[in-house]
């Protein structure tokens, strides 16, 4: 516990809090964004490839302000290198553009998917080096044309 110079200002870490408290400081930046932004309220979009009803890979992104947000591609293990991975990107990209996206952007790290999406047309707009285990962070976009 710390406190900052006044007697009722008392700041701490919580290393396990209460959901209703996580949810209610995420939900006050939301509202203050929606005041002051109100383009950028998101929608979801989800993604799923599939085989006989076994799920092979999926993918969970955001649409907000004219721009696409992958939040977490996954592909099964078994499947990698079959193209499902690229055909759920193809079909993420082709929603986005239906709803008007300019482009679209992720993160990864070097263990990941850096040469996936680097042969997606992705470009590299940004970096992190030196994560504790030797990893780098990679910020990437892929913005559509006219």
């Amino acid at each position: 516990m710390s406190d900052s110079g006044s007697s009722s200002l008392m700041v701490e870490v919580q290393p396990n809090p209460d959901e209703s408290l996580v949810s209610a400081v995420y939900t006050r930046l939301l509202d203050f964004n929606q005041r002051h932004a109100p383009q950028l309220e998101e929608e979801r979009v989800f993604v799923v490839a599939s085989r006989e009803q076994a799920v092979l890979g999926g993918v969970i992104a955001y649409v907000y302000g004219g721009w696409c947000e992958v939040h977490v591609l996954w592909v099964e293990p078994a499947a990698r290198g079959d193209g499902v991975g690229s055909s759920l990107m193809a079909a993420l990209e082709t929603e986005v553009r239906a709803r008007g996206c300019v482009g679209i952007h992720t993160d990864t790290f070097s263990f990941q998917a850096l040469p996936f999406y680097r042969g997606l047309g992705y470009e590299i707009f940004g970096q992190i080096d030196g994560f504790s285990d030797g990893n780098t962070r990679y910020y990437l976009r892929k913005s559509f044309g006219p």
